[in-house]
């Protein structure tokens, strides 16, 4: 009998740890275990992190009085675009073609203004050029842009999109992007195509087509070298003036307004 008490004994001694990881003392069940989060939930903490930070710094900006008082506060607080680009480009990498780089690449090129944002639009003309979210929340942004990656871009979403609307609007914005870096001849045959083939599709208040005529008349009448368009209005002493009035003499125009 006592082989049969020592064995049930140590079957009993042997089964306790796995009996405590079953039935906690109390009768508690074990916690489960936390999944890692997803690429997407990382994503939106981090991005999330980026705006509260912002909406901080904001909010702490405007009580200041002073210039010295501002530029304090940006050199200490100011959130930097670049460093939580750095942060997000991993998780692109798990799949470079896929809905979650996509995101990732468009909040890089939003924001970050620098080397990673410059490989960001690159990875956007290579990859999501036909994306519809591309060419709404990235190709409007681009007419100002620096970067020689921009213009890989726009020629991609031209080239590769089947979308009416975001082909105009691609041409629109390369158009521009070319007025504003001197590239007038160029800019001038993509706006006036635009005007003539997408000017119906409306893009804000107004049409592609009134939008490209505007940037015309810039390339047309106000580039160095033309010959400055009329201007008619009233001198400090209210006379009566116009522009061709002073043709042959040095002119000094001050163009201001309250928005």
């Amino acid at each position: 009998m006592k082989w049969i008490y020592a064995a049930t004994l140590g079957g009993l001694l042997l089964a306790a740890p796995a009996l405590a990881q079953r039935d906690p003392p109390g009768g508690a069940s074990s916690p489960p275990a936390t999944a890692p989060a997803s690429g997407q939930q990382q994503f939106k903490q981090i991005s999330g992190e980026y705006e509260a930070a912002m909406q901080s710094f904001s909010n702490e900006y405007r009580t200041l009085k002073t210039d010295e008082e501002r530029e304090k506060l940006y050199n200490a607080k100011y959130p930097k675009p670049s460093e939580y680009a750095k942060r997000l480009l991993p998780l692109s990498q798990a799949d470079p073609k896929g809905p979650l780089a996509r995101d990732v690449y468009i909040w890089i090129a939003s924001h970050d203004q620098n080397q990673v944002g410059n490989d960001a639009l690159g990875q956007l003309a290579e990859n999501f050029a036909t994306d519809p979210a591309v060419a709404q929340q990235i190709v409007p942004r681009l007419q100002w842009a620096d970067s020689p990656q921009a213009e890989k871009l726009l020629r991609a979403v031209m080239d590769k999109s089947t979308d009416r609307q975001s082909k105009g609007i691609a041409q629109l914005t390369l158009g521009t992007y070319l007025k504003n870096h001197d590239r007038t001849a160029d800019a001038e045959k993509l706006l006036d195509d635009v005007s003539k083939n997408y000017g119906d599709i409306k893009l804000g208040r107004e049409t592609l087509g009134a939008q490209a005529d505007n940037v015309l008349f810039e390339v047309r009448n106000l580039a160095i070298g033309k010959t400055a368009p009329e201007i008619t209005g009233q001198s400090i002493d209210g006379k009566p003036m116009k522009l061709s009035d002073f043709k042959g003499k040095v002119v000094v125009l001050d163009f201001f307004g309250d928005w």
